[in-house]
């Protein structure tokens, strides 16, 4: 059963509450030493999400972020901003209303943020696990 009062959900056998809405403001919050802030809003530890997590991110101005490389596949969402993804080498710009997917195995990727404005963006990755998603 669903609570009127927050759109929380009620556990699998009736017991503790599952959060099914989280307002950005009661995100996780973090800073990317010299290239930006993640605030996570959706992981194990805020709802219970085991196969999945999701943050809404902030890339400063002019960052370039080192290659990664990432055996499971991310998907971002831009919020804000403009720059370049680069996957295999592969220059592509992006800006506000773009989705961008990096798949499984590997593939060096990074970001390039333009001069003029940070970069927000949302990003979903599986599996869950909170470490090494931003």
């Amino acid at each position: 059963m669903t609570s009127a009062v927050t759109g929380d959900a009620e556990g699998p056998s009736g017991g503790g509450a599952i959060r099914t809405v989280i307002p950005l403001a009661e995100a996780e919050c973090g800073v990317m030493p010299d290239k930006g802030f993640y605030r996570h809003v959706i992981n194990a530890r805020i709802c219970g999400a085991r196969h999945f997590a999701m943050g809404v991110n902030i890339l400063h101005a002019g960052v370039k972020t080192a290659d990664i490389h990432r055996d499971r596949e991310q998907g971002w969402y831009v919020l804000a901003g403009t720059g370049e993804f680069v996957l295999d080498g592969e220059r592509r710009r992006i800006g506000p209303g773009m989705a961008i997917y990096a798949p499984a195995g590997g593939n060096p990727h990074r970001f390039e943020v333009h001069p003029e404005s940070d970069l927000t963006y949302v990003i979903v990755f599986a599996p869950g696990a909170d470490q090494e998603h931003r």
